[in-house]
Parts: structure tokens; sequence; C-alpha cells
């Protein structure tokens, strides 16, 4: 199974073209030294929203996952 995938994979990267986009970032040679740092002063806003909204689901999470401990400890007893 774990062969297939590679093939397969192998197969993909062969065949799939680079976008030209980046293609043009590859000649420029335009390396980041921290990319996280990079990305987080270019795109601050979708940084902090994306941590939002998983910050929010996971406190959602949480929340009634430690509703329903608590409601089946007092079920169980």
């Amino acid at each position: 199974m774990s062969l297939a995938l590679v093939v397969i994979g192998l197969y993909i990267r062969v065949k799939v073209m680079q976008t030209p986009e980046f293609l043009a970032l590859k000649r420029t040679r335009r390396d980041v030294k921290v990319p996280s740092i990079d990305m987080i002063t270019r795109y601050r806003r979708s940084v902090l929203l994306g941590m939002g909204v998983r910050g929010g689901i996971d406190g959602v999470f949480f929340n009634i996952f430690a509703v329903v401990i608590g409601y089946l400890r007092s079920i169980l007893r």
C-alpha cells in the first residue's frame, strides 16, 4: 500500500507543472530566513483571524466535552 502511494506521488510530482508565479519566484531566488515571521508580518489579519476561528472551535469543543464528562459522572454515581 505504501509503495503504491509513493509511486502515485512521484508520478504526480513529475507530471504536474509548476505555476508561473512559483517559477518566477524560483528565478529571483528570494529566500526567507524565517518563513513564519514573514507570514505573520505580511498576512497579520489572516493569521489572527485563523487563530481566532480555531480558538473558538476548540473552546466550544472543550466546553462541551467538560459538560458531557460532568454529566456522565453525575449519572454514573
